[in-house]
């Protein structure tokens, strides 16, 4: 048998096929050692890139919130403008309707003092009108009271030569010689019993109301006389 190799056997074969699982068995431990390391540097690489992906995700959240954030203080910040024009216009409208307000009731006041100046003026003008008016009739009276007196001065002379206190007897009395029943008649006794016992003034009163009802004709002859009747 030396120098030929002998064919193996079916035994032999299934021998060596153990032996080789045998060793397989026993190899993988030292393998898987060593071959471990590098999945788990591929793992921790891959985990690195996931993580690294995350953190592009984050990167990208956080740029959202960001984004998101800005609009939204953007948004306030429209809002706050548009409140504060809303506010100055509102400011202003209101400064604005005081102003005419204001303008208006200076207008009023103003057009009423012009109306009370021109109704006092009036008033004053009526008032010095009047004045005048009522000058003007007292001159008037007063004068024609003086040419009135003067006629009944001259009748006075002319019936008693201008003795208001004359009381001859007659049954005629005064410086107009009224009658007792005369002067009663037309209301001399408020002033004295007798036209004798009356003024001047007091005769002229009682003679002017019998003038006015009876005329100049009361006494006849000196009115003829002066010219009265």
């Amino acid at each position: 048998m030396s120098g030929r190799h002998r064919k193996p056997t079916n035994t032999a074969l299934r021998l060596a096929r153990v032996g080789a699982l045998t060793v397989m068995a026993a190899s993988p431990l030292v393998f898987t050692g060593s071959a471990m390391a590098s999945p788990l540097s591929d793992d921790d690489d891959s985990t690195g890139s996931m993580y690294a992906v995350d953190d592009g995700y984050a990167s990208t959240w956080s740029d959202d919130d960001d984004d998101d954030y800005s609009s939204s203080s953007a948004s306030r910040r429209h809002s706050y403008d548009d409140d504060d024009a809303v506010s100055t216009y509102r400011n202003h409208d209101n400064v604005r309707s005081k102003a005419r307000e204001a303008s208006a009731s200076k207008r009023s006041e103003a057009s009423a003092t012009k109306r009370r100046a021109s109704a006092s003026a009036a008033s004053e003008r009526r008032s010095a009108t009047a004045k005048r008016r009522e000058a003007t009739s007292a001159a008037y009276s007063s004068s024609s009271s003086r040419t009135q007196d003067a006629k009944w001065d001259r009748l006075a002379k002319c019936e008693s030569t201008q003795n208001w206190d004359a009381n001859t007897g007659n049954g005629y009395r005064g410086g107009l010689q009224f009658t007792d029943s005369t002067w009663r008649s037309y209301g001399g006794q408020k002033y004295a019993r007798s036209a004798d016992q009356a003024s001047r003034e007091e005769q002229i009163a009682v003679a002017k109301k019998v003038q006015s009802e009876q005329g100049w004709n009361a006494w006849p002859s000196c009115s003829k006389k002066l010219g009265y009747a």
